[in-house]
């Protein structure tokens, strides 16, 4: 049964009426409020009352007003159940959340350990997304369709009668999907059908029939060719659309390298035709006030190497995922290379420009408000700091951030889960050589 956002509002706005650390007894009404909340927040953390889930913020709101009121035994009681129930919400709304995208509804029903484990809700939630979809082909969106009707099957097969009648859900879920009408054995069958492998048919060859076996074995080559012709169709349309994107990657990744290469091979014939030049007419000239190009070029090259660029290594993948694109990240590596050039900021101990970025954003991200965080970003926005105290912050902070230690539990937005999957794969990747290094 759905509790109402009414319903809901009325019992938040009734709460935040008690004090905190109310005591028990003390007002009646105020009594009547706690007991009703915590009645109410039980039901929903043992599925008995269901909501929406545009409706989870408030439900979490009264969570927390009802902890801040509550004291003595009721303050335990309180506490264990919002240690429940405010993971299971979030977890909720963040895994309808992604299946709102296309990728990530093809890439959980490619993955079978995934897919069955999807909810009543997060299968609908699926469907409608890919029947939204105006990006992808016809006959991929077919096939994701195909995919999820066989696991609400099975999903279907595994809820008893009882927790269907119990749960709007669950109801929602039979009527979408059409399953009203079936009988458990009949969609168990047909589930069945449609996510497991066809079975080979063996046949027993006659006894002393040799042209009996040779046919059975020809029958079988025949059958397992079938097979792999059919998983490759199956993999490419279920991966078509990465499979362009790769190609397309792949075409303009070999361009590039092949422009880069003519670039830098005429860049090269040139100075080495500007160099000859040079020297020739530097003959007839005073060698006390021309200048040396080669040593000319090494300090050019020198200086060039001093800049810090965006690379492909840990810190650098760790920032794009919090900072999101390549230029914020290059103009933080500019700032910090002019702090240390002008001696604002010291490399000692094995520091370096990428190691303070990342320190310098953890505490952004974590601790926006605190001192520490403060006097980076007035360093940062060219104000003065003692650069011992500076270095002594990335240092605590640690080689991966852990240092950074949030002032309260407020923090419940991941950037790692909103990036992109092939970004979290290779900052995954990443994180793992780091460790072994």
């Amino acid at each position: 049964m759905y509790v109402r956002k009414q319903t809901l509002e009325m019992y938040l706005a009734s709460q935040r009426g008690v004090k905190a650390n109310y005591k028990d007894g003390s007002f009646y009404t105020h009594d009547g409020i706690m007991e009703q909340s915590e009645n109410l927040l039980k039901d929903l953390s043992d599925g008995v009352t269901e909501l929406s889930v545009e409706d989870i913020d408030i439900a979490e709101a009264l969570v927390y007003s009802y902890v801040k009121s509550a004291s003595g035994n009721r303050k335990q009681r309180a506490v264990k159940l919002a240690e429940k129930l405010i993971p299971a919400l979030r977890l909720r709304k963040e895994n309808l959340k992604k299946l709102a995208d296309i990728n990530f509804v093809a890439y959980t029903l490619n993955n079978k350990k995934r897919a069955v484990k999807l909810t009543p809700e997060e299968l609908v939630t699926a469907y409608k997304t890919i029947e939204a979809d105006q990006e992808n082909s016809a006959k991929l969106k077919q096939r994701l369709k195909q995919q999820l009707e066989s696991y609400a099957l099975l999903k279907y097969s595994s809820l008893s009668k009882n927790e269907i009648n119990s749960s709007d859900i669950n109801k929602n879920f039979v009527s979408f999907f059409g399953l009203a009408h079936k009988k458990p054995q009949q969609v168990k069958s047909s589930a069945k059908q449609q996510t497991t492998k066809t079975p080979e048919v063996k046949e027993t060859p006659k006894k002393n029939s040799l042209l009996s076996g040779l046919k059975n074995f020809k029958q079988k080559m025949l059958n397992k060719l079938d097979r792999v012709r059919h998983n490759i169709k199956v993999f490419y349309y279920r991966n078509e659309y990465k499979i362009a994107a790769l190609s397309f990657a792949l075409v303009g990744f070999g361009t590039y390298k092949a422009y880069n290469t003519m670039e830098k091979s005429e860049l090269k014939y040139q100075q080495s035709m500007y160099q000859n030049s040079f020297e020739k007419s530097s003959v007839s000239q005073n060698s006390n006030k021309t200048a040396d190009f080669a040593k000319e070029q090494k300090k050019l090259s020198k200086d060039d190497n001093k800049k810090t660029t965006v690379g492909d290594s840990y810190y650098d993948t760790a920032l794009f995922i919090h900072l999101k694109t390549k230029s914020a990240i290059q103009k933080l590596y500019d700032k910090i290379d002019a702090l240390h050039e002008s001696g604002k900021i010291s490399f000692e101990n094995g520091l370096d420009t990428k190691r303070y970025a990342h320190s310098f954003t953890m505490y952004n991200l974590i601790r926006p408000n605190s001192k520490e965080n403060k006097a980076i970003q007035n360093l940062l926005n060219g104000g003065d700091e003692n650069s011992e105290y500076i270095k002594n912050l990335v240092e605590k902070a640690g080689a991966k951030g852990s240092g950074v230690k949030p002032d309260n539990n407020q923090i419940t937005v991941s950037n790692f889960d909103d990036a992109s999957y092939h970004l979290q794969l290779m900052h995954l990747k990443n994180l793992k050589n780091n460790a072994r290094n």
